[in-house]
């Protein structure tokens, strides 16, 4: 059967999942406990599978068996060490990626020389079209211009760095480092559509976010607020205390370029106090100020600073006195109050707890997190440390009470099925210069039935979201009538091997099952992919709807059906 008519046929289980699991349901809300009497006990196997869920994106075969071994706040205490672990296939897997490592200025060199071939461009379909209508229909339509090398790298950069995301959270033995990348880059988030930010996400990411993650929560936010994809993401760039007019051949142009406030606001409201920090109008403008003059050097995409476009008067922030002329410490004293204040202690613990714990976390667990961020001023390890090894992120209250975005979604059912997930966007090729250059595939025709087109089909593009705020740690937002359908279809089309870039290895999946009856399957397979989580409700469903017929004296299961429903399952789309 085509897996496009796969949701057809299994229409009666999608009806009974949306009668039995309400969008409240998954979203956590009301999702039961597993110590409540819809849900099996709280054993090692559903506390090795809750850990997985929230510190990486899920078990792969044989990964809920191993940390029942060890133990799992072994497994935590290895995880909160990543550099201790030894990472191979993912490795592997990226090396074949060839434009990850690329230096920041070699792509906006790029995007310098695409902007300029884009305007050349333009103007010969503008003279084209001119000509044509002057002369009557053109015997032959124009054709599209050809896709420039400058485009072609930067699309094929990016679009890698989009695959080797998916291929970090599905191969990675450093699943919690992955996770909190994740979370840090989209709490200091940026959009990659956003003019420069097309050549600086990929370092942006790779120099700024990934070395800090495990520093303090200074070092971080010192490392965005001299990050030029940040600069450029929130108009920091071009904030001055001084207004410029250009003139241009062809007349005057007015370039107004003043205070400009948004960073100076952002970085109060979602990256340090919070929204309700106690911080006012005024301050916004005081910290705008003392940020002037942090720009970037449009050549390379380098940090630099221009103290004549710094205002170098006193500034008061939060009811402290910055004295004049202070030059670029005027931003770093900035910095300082921002990162040692309560308010950012109690908004990123908050933060970080909604992550991983709850939508709604408990007060008292956000304010040991904080007390934690205060006393070691601000050590991400130490606040790691805390809320992993507490009661309320260890014990069964809290477990399902989030629900997977469409990243973690897709990425959890690769692992879950020990898939192998490889790289589709191949690399430009190398230009021979005595030859006429070969172009190379379009990126976004490359991704065409892949598994990461499908996390942009069910709502969350990574890199492109283009609110500061960043995906919604509440995870309600994920879940509605129309999101389930789209990952029932992925589901279904997965595990039937439709995608190029990931399949299903059923084989690993299976070895040493029973299949002496659907009930030992269903076991078997609940132990390996959801730490033996699955309701009675849910489980007499899959053995209802996974038998399949041969003759009218003999039934065998249907394998792919039965991974595709454990997939799609209530059980499985909670974390």
């Amino acid at each position: 059967m085509k897996p496009s008519l796969w949701p057809i046929a299994l229409g009666c289980v999608f009806s009974w999942f949306l009668r039995t699991t309400s969008a409240a349901q998954l979203s956590g809300s009301q999702a039961p406990s597993p110590s409540t009497d819809a849900a099996p006990g709280w054993g090692p196997e559903a506390q090795a599978f809750h850990v997985l869920n929230r510190l990486g994106y899920g078990p792969r075969p044989g990964d809920i068996r191993a940390i029942e071994g060890e133990g799992v706040k072994t497994w935590i205490n290895r995880q909160l060490d990543p550099q201790s672990i030894s990472d191979p296939v993912a490795d592997a897997a990226l090396a074949r990626l060839g434009t990850l490592d690329l230096p920041c200025s070699t792509l906006v060199q790029a995007y310098r020389e695409e902007a300029v071939l884009r305007r050349e461009r333009q103007k010969r379909l503008g003279q084209q079209a001119a000509a044509t209508t002057d002369a009557g229909p053109a015997p032959h339509p124009i054709k599209p211009p050809p896709v420039d090398p400058p485009e072609q790298l930067l699309a094929t950069a990016f679009a890698q760095f989009q695959e080797a995301k998916l291929i970090r959270a599905v191969l990675s033995n450093r699943q919690l480092n992955e996770v909190l990348v994740d979370f840090w880059f989209n709490h200091f988030n940026v959009d990659a559509r956003k003019e420069l930010d097309r050549a600086t996400v990929e370092s942006y990411e790779r120099d700024t976010i990934r070395p800090h993650v495990w520093g303090t929560f200074r070092e971080l936010l010192g490392a965005t607020a001299h990050s030029p994809a940040m600069l450029v993401y929130l108009d920091n760039w071009k904030s001055s205390r001084v207004l410029a007019i250009r003139r241009r051949p062809g007349g005057p142009v007015v370039a107004r370029r003043g205070l400009n406030e948004n960073y100076g606001r952002e970085i109060m409201e979602l990256h340090t106090l919070g929204v309700d920090g106690g911080y006012t109008q005024d301050d916004v403008i005081q910290v705008a100020r003392c940020l002037t003059g942090w720009t970037i050097n449009p050549a390379n995409g380098s940090f630099r600073f221009l103290r004549y476009w710094h205002d170098q008067g006193p500034k008061v922030v939060l009811g402290v006195r910055i004295p004049p002329d202070g030059g670029i410490s005027d931003g770093e004293h900035v910095l300082d109050l921002l990162a040692s204040s309560p308010a950012t202690a109690r908004h990123i613990s908050r933060e970080l707890c909604q992550r991983f714990v709850a939508d709604n976390p408990p007060a008292d667990l956000v304010n040991r997190v904080a007390a934690v961020f205060l006393a070691t001023h601000g050590s991400l390890p130490a606040v790691y440390r805390c809320l992993f090894t507490s009661p309320e992120f260890l014990g069964p209250q809290y477990a399902g009470d989030k629900t997977k975005s469409p990243f973690e979604f897709v990425a959890s059912a690769l692992r879950a099925t020990g898939a192998k997930i490889e790289a589709i966007v191949p690399n430009p090729p190398a230009s021979d210069p005595t030859e006429a250059p070969v172009p190379a595939p379009r990126p976004a025709s490359a991704l065409a039935r892949t598994a990461l087109v499908q996390v942009f089909q069910m709502g969350q593009t990574p890199y492109s979201w283009e609110p500061p705020t960043g995906f919604s740690e509440n995870s309600s937002r994920w879940i509605t009538s129309g999101a389930l359908v789209q990952r029932f279809n992925f589901t279904l089309a997965f595990s039937s091997g439709w995608f190029r870039d990931a399949r299903p290895d059923y084989r690993t999946l299976l070895a040493g099952v029973r299949r002496g009856s659907i009930d030992d399957l269903v076991d078997a397979l609940d132990r390996r992919m959801l730490g033996s989580t699955l309701t009675p409700a849910t489980r007499r469903v899959l053995c209802k709807q996974t038998i399949t017929r041969a003759h009218s004296n003999m039934t065998f299961p249907n394998i792919p059906r039965l991974v595709a429903l454990i997939l799609g399952s209530p059980e499985f789309q909670r974390r």
